[in-house]
């Protein structure tokens, strides 16, 4: 992918104006936006039919998914019921520009972003945390749990033949504030995770088959403290929901390497073999610290966890 940082200063200093991009970023928001949409309002009457059809043919982001609608509508149905008892909401499909750059540090250039000070959105979870902040702030003492099933668009390229630049989502999201001895973490983490064993529980009686269904607990933090939470994980969580869940391997994973900078403290996987033997992970998660960010408050937290669903479809079906 070539670099819009390059680009950027090569028009620039074509443009006679080496400063251009700095300048441009410097306006105010409803100045750069007017502006831009003058730009792309004059472009816009430059397209033609054959411009359309053109781009439409060549960037998979604007076409339908390849994963039948019906079946992943249905998988939706049986997430939201098996989250009970969260909160379903319907999200927009845009957020604030930089939601996940600010709070995910993810670089923007993984999303599209759009005019007036929007971009598509590319994380449930991110929309999320800014619901759950604003709800508790006038409820502190209420912990919010949402769940929603949304479309997500990213511009990374992906090397999972199964992925696409756009896909359906189901997340879920628990936020309240630290109850001492890691007890709203664990209890948000044993619900969550909870959600997600009864979904392959249900998928499996609607003609869905696995291999192998594996969930794995990991802790971002190596020191005594991520070593209790593991403890606690291990000896409080783990036994009752092997009981309830016996075709499910729950495992500690104290490897694990990915998105340790991401997430806070305890994480997760959810994976499942399919039917040609491949490994599949169907689901991630783990705490973050965006609703302390958000409310200036070290006490908040929030557990977020999301599986694709199209996944389902695409390779257990």
């Amino acid at each position: 992918m070539s670099d819009p940082r390059k680009i950027a200063a090569r028009v620039a200093r074509d443009l006679g104006s080496p400063a251009l991009v700095d300048a441009l970023s410097s306006l105010p928001q409803s100045e750069l936006t007017s502006l831009l949409l003058e730009v792309f309002r004059r472009r816009s009457r430059t397209r033609t039919t054959t411009d359309l059809a053109a781009q439409y043919a060549r960037v998979a982001a604007c076409r339908p998914s390849p994963t039948d609608a019906r079946p992943t509508s249905s998988i939706e149905a049986h997430a939201f019921a098996a989250a009970a008892a969260f909160e379903a909401v319907a999200l927009s499909p845009v957020a604030p520009l930089g939601v996940n750059t600010v709070l995910g540090q993810i670089d923007q250039n993984s999303s599209l972003g759009a005019l007036r000070a929007f971009e598509v959105l590319a994380d449930p979870t991110t929309v999320m945390a800014l619901e759950s902040a604003r709800r508790r702030k006038g409820q502190p003492d209420v912990e919010v749990r949402l769940c929603a099933a949304a479309r997500m668009l990213r511009m990374q390229p992906f090397d999972n033949p199964a992925f696409s630049p756009h896909f359906a989502l189901f997340a879920l999201t628990t936020a309240g504030r630290d109850r001492g001895d890691n007890a709203f973490e664990l209890a948000a983490l044993d619900e969550q995770l909870r959600v997600h064993a009864a979904l392959f529980g249900r998928l499996a009686t609607d003609g869905y088959r696995f291999a192998d269904i594996r969930v794995e607990v990991a802790d971002t933090v190596r020191d005594r403290a991520g070593e209790r939470r593991l403890a606690g994980v291990e000896s409080r969580l783990f036994p009752p929901l092997r009981r309830d869940f016996p075709a499910i391997t729950f495992a500690l994973d104290p490897a694990r390497t990915h998105a340790m900078s991401y997430y806070r403290g305890l994480c997760l996987h959810t994976l499942a073999r399919d039917q040609r033997g491949e490994l599949q992970q169907i689901g991630d998660g783990g705490f973050v610290d965006w609703t302390q960010r958000l409310s200036s408050n070290g006490k908040e937290r929030l557990l977020v966890s999301g599986v694709g669903t199209e996944l389902f479809v695409r390779c257990f079906r």
